[in-house]
Parts: structure tokens; C-alpha cells; sequence
């Protein structure tokens, strides 16, 4: 069966963001359902990298679902932060 893989590289405002997000996502990366995927996620300054392999296209999906549907709920998390630092600030 052949392998399926893919890479995403997300560049972050600064170095302790994409740390922050490294942590973060680093255990979920640990605790995969199943035997059919595989997910690395490595951190270079700004820039966290995670890497997809699975034995299927749905198994890819299904683990990008995952982890990404993650790396948005934290991009969200922090946005509302950001803004209400800003909203602090103006009073």
C-alpha cells in the first residue's frame, strides 16, 4: 500500500508564538487514535513545520482535520488575546 504524506509550514508573528503552538500541539501529536497516521512537528525560530504520513488519503485528512482544526483554535485563542490587550490598553 502506498504511503500518502504532507507538509505544512506556518510562520508565526515571533518566536514565542510558534514555541507557544509547539507546545501545544506537541502531545496531541503524541495521543493518535489509530496506527494509520503519523503527525511531526518540529519548530525553527519563528516557523513551526508539522508533518502528515498516513497509509491512506483518508487517514491524511482525518489527521490534518485534527491537528489543523487544533492550530486554528489556538490562532483564534490568541487573536481575542491580542485584542483584548488592545481593548485594555485604550481605557
Amino acid at each position: 500500500m502506498k504511503r500518502t504524506m504532507a507538509e505544512v509550514v506556518v510562520d508565526f508573528e515571533s518566536s514565542n508564538h510558534a514555541l507557544a503552538v509547539f507546545n501545544a500541539i506537541m502531545p496531541e501529536t503524541m495521543l493518535t487514535p489509530t496506527h494509520r497516521s503519523r503527525v511531526k512537528v518540529q519548530r525553527r525560530g519563528r516557523w513551526v513545520r508539522i508533518t502528515f504520513e498516513a497509509n491512506d488519503v483518508a487517514a491524511l485528512r482525518a489527521s490534518m482535520n485534527a491537528i489543523l482544526r487544533y492550530l486554528l483554535g489556538l490562532w483564534k485563542t490568541a487573536k481575542s488575546l491580542k485584542e483584548l490587550e488592545k481593548a485594555s490598553r485604550i481605557d
